[in-house]
């Protein structure tokens, strides 16, 4: 699959409404207080993130899609992101999860057999699910800074169909018009994650990242995120870039995935 990231306009012009915000507020540190106590938090978020990628099926066909910036939401079916964390003292649990459906009338396909390249029309459907869990520990937590250490595990489901254009005249394309591709990974992964003050205000520099993989499929995967968020006593507001990268391989045939684009997130704690 290929798919182009997007820009999200409404998403910048929340952004530059977060200093008049913050203007009615009062001021909050948003450095989290590490405690003997329990605290929560749950994020959902809206990521309008583009898609790069291949798909490969029965390593003699590999599928292809692009979607222009001002079609990816018209492509999208269904989708849902969330993201939780549950802490103690320094010792925490966090889970995120990314789900989404998409459908496409113009992407490619390439026929790989005997060294052949036929490319033709096709129709992409597309399930995404992105799954993650970690346990955390809480490495520093001072006025300004805060990191979390990270070790958990990964999941990726992916699941695709493609249907070929049946009308392929003068080529070497012997293939099936309908293609399914299945492919589920687990990989364990590391990484830290955590927030630093501007000054003395409410606002904050949410970053991410881990990496991982190892597994038969997922050879390597990464995810990183960094963004600009304003704190408030029960909420978090974030906008943030972020990109999350697979490269998979199968009987020496290698695809990828490249999830990249802005996100607009609102944490609530408690």
């Amino acid at each position: 699959m290929r798919y182009q990231s997007i820009k999200l306009p409404a998403a910048f012009l929340v952004a530059s409404l977060l200093p008049i915000c913050a203007s009615l507020a009062e001021e909050v540190n948003p450095i989290p207080v590490v405690t003997d106590d329990f605290r929560f938090a749950v994020t959902p978020y809206l990521w309008a993130a583009g898609i790069t990628g291949s798909v490969d099926y029965n390593n003699v066909q590999r599928a292809h899609t692009h979607i222009s910036s001002d079609k990816v939401l018209s492509n999208l079916s269904i989708g849902g992101m969330l993201d939780g964390e549950v802490h103690y003292g320094r010792w925490g649990l966090m889970a995120n999860a990314v789900f989404a459906k998409l459908s496409h009338n113009g992407s490619k396909s390439s026929n790989l057999q005997h060294g052949l390249s036929a490319t033709v029309d096709s129709k992409t459907d597309a399930w995404l699910g992105v799954y993650t869990l970690a346990g955390t520990y809480t490495v520093y937590a001072g006025q300004s800074i805060y990191v979390d250490g990270l070790v958990g595990v990964r999941f990726l489901n992916l699941n695709s169909k493609v249907q070929l254009d049946a009308s392929i005249a003068n080529t070497p394309y012997t293939g099936h018009k309908t293609l399914y591709s299945s492919v589920h990974a687990t990989d364990a992964i590391g990484g830290v994650k955590g927030r630093v003050r501007l000054g003395e205000t409410s606002f904050f520099v949410p970053f991410y990242l881990d990496a991982g993989g190892g597994s038969a499929i997922a050879k390597f995967t990464s995810q990183q995120a960094l963004g600009i968020g304003y704190a408030y006593k029960a909420v978090d507001l974030a906008l943030y870039y972020n990109n999350l990268y697979y490269s998979l391989s199968n009987d020496k045939v290698s695809s990828y995935i490249n999830l990249s684009g802005p996100a607009l997130a609102a944490t609530f704690k408690f």
